[in-house]
């Protein structure tokens, strides 16, 4: 049975159009982003580790090690979202996985289609790199 990071990693990452052969283990999901370049995508915490607010993409050359690390704020990505008046969150709600002792879940606010499609694209930009050190496509449609 998979945990709920596993879940929302496949959701976002299983159909392998932005992560090439997806494989989502325990909080990561793993991929090939062409020849000998993969990746590790994970949710991580940013200030408080019960609070999950980020994607951690790392890239690695699958002979040489680590190439570039990228941290994607998903509240960066999403903004603050609005929510109804069932908490004191008036202003809305900043999007994150909160690990309420055990229980994982999304923090009052759960993403939209739209918003996975936005984290995927914010991805797949990120996963392409023009600064002469490594190019390559994301895309596997």
């Amino acid at each position: 049975m998979s945990n709920f990071f596993e879940q929302e990693l496949w959701h976002l990452f299983g159909d392998g159009k932005v992560i090439g052969s997806p494989t989502c283990l325990v909080q990561a999901c793993f991929g090939t982003l062409g020849k000998d370049l993969r990746v590790r995508v994970e949710f991580t915490y940013v200030s408080n580790y019960k609070i999950y607010s980020a994607l951690k993409l790392t890239v690695l050359n699958r002979t040489n090690g680590p190439v570039d690390i990228q941290l994607l704020h998903l509240i960066d990505l999403l903004g603050i979202k609005p929510i109804s008046n069932r908490s004191k969150q008036t202003d809305g709600v900043a999007p994150h996985i909160w690990d309420d002792s055990g229980r994982i879940h999304w923090f009052i606010y759960h993403p939209t289609e739209d918003d996975y499609e936005t984290i995927r694209q914010a991805v797949k930009q990120s996963s392409t790199r023009t600064d002469g050190f490594w190019v390559f496509s994301a895309s596997f449609t």
